[in-house]
Formats: structure tokens, C-alpha cells, sequence
């Protein structure tokens, strides 16, 4: 049985769970990267748009679905073509969206969050106020945000899982 030694592919890859580590920590302290929140506002603004022609609840709640589909997607087809690790970066992804709705969501009733365009259009406070549950937007902001750090720091530790189990696979041959 010959040990191979660590490929630039798999330091690579601990690179850059490195970074999402970090980027972790930099969104949990509530600095969020420009550049992740500006491509999530994208796709977030694209579902408003895509799901426009279902009626307003539907066109408000389409800018985070959209947020959370793309993500899903893009996981699926990872985790089909049995990519796993890229499949764990894109579950980190749906994480990190989850705190960003949440953020979002726990600003329905004080509207202090700049928002795409100016105006009074807020999606939650619109959505939770056609569901009567406005008063409840810290708690269930709250919820939403505990749910993607969960989901953000167990990606993580699968995307570690998934970098040795591919070299215990390897150093076998």
C-alpha cells in the first residue's frame, strides 16, 4: 500500500475552506462581503421579476425564494454529478442566503435597511403584515438566522469531511 502525498487540488481546497471559515466569522460579526450580498441581491431581484405573474404575495415572496433556489440548484446538480465538496460549498451558500433573509426579515416592523430602489417596499413587512405576523419578525428572523448558521457550520465541517475522506480514499491505492 503506497501513500500519495497531498495534491495542489486538495490544498486548494482547504484554502479555501480557510476562506469560508473567515467569510463566516466576517458575516456572523455583521460584515457581510459586498460582493456575496450584490450577487444574492441579484438573484433575489431576478425572482421578483420571474415570479411577478403569480400576484403580489407571491412576486414579494419571490425575491428570497429565488435566493434560496439558486443555491439549491446549483447544489443538486453538484451533489448529482457526485461532486460532494462542490456540493458542501453550495450548501455554505444557502446558509449564508438564510442569514441574509433573515436580516432582512428581522427589519419588516423598523425599515431602517436601505433598500434596492429606495421607496417603502419591503417585502417582509409586506408579507408578514398579509400573515399577521408582523409583531414576530425579531423571532422569526431569529430562527431563520440560527438555521443558516447551523446549515453554514455544518457545510463546513462536511466540506472537511469530504477533503479527507477523498485522501483516506486515495492514500489506499
Amino acid at each position: 500500500m503506497s501513500k500519495k502525498g497531498i495534491s495542489f487540488e486538495d490544498i486548494a481546497r482547504y484554502i479555501f475552506v480557510a476562506g469560508l471559515i473567515y467569510l463566516t466569522f466576517e458575516i456572523l460579526g455583521g460584515r457581510e462581503p459586498y460582493v456575496l450580498h450584490s450577487v444574492n441581491l441579484i438573484f433575489h431581484e431576478a425572482g421578483h421579476m420571474i415570479f411577478m405573474f403569480f400576484g403580489d404575495f407571491i412576486t414579494a415572496l419571490g425575491g428570497t425564494l429565488m435566493q434560496l433556489i439558486v443555491p439549491t440548484m446549483f447544489l443538486i446538480y453538484f451533489f448529482v454529478q457526485r461532486n460532494f465538496f462542490a456540493s458542501t460549498v453550495m450548501l455554505w451558500w444557502f446558509g449564508q442566503n438564510l442569514i441574509d433573509v433573515s436580516i432582512y426579515l428581522s427589519d419588516a416592523r423598523a425599515r431602517v435597511l436601505p433598500l434596492l430602489g429606495g421607496g417603502d417596499g419591503h417585502d417582509w413587512a409586506y408579507l408578514l403584515g398579509e400573515l399577521n405576523l408582523l409583531k414576530h419578525d425579531l423571532f422569526i428572523g431569529g430562527l431563520i438566522y440560527t438555521l443558516g448558521v447551523f446549515i453554514m457550520f455544518g457545510a463546513l465541517a462536511l466540506s472537511l469531511f469530504v477533503i479527507k475522506k477523498r485522501l483516506s480514499a486515495e492514500s489506499r491505492y
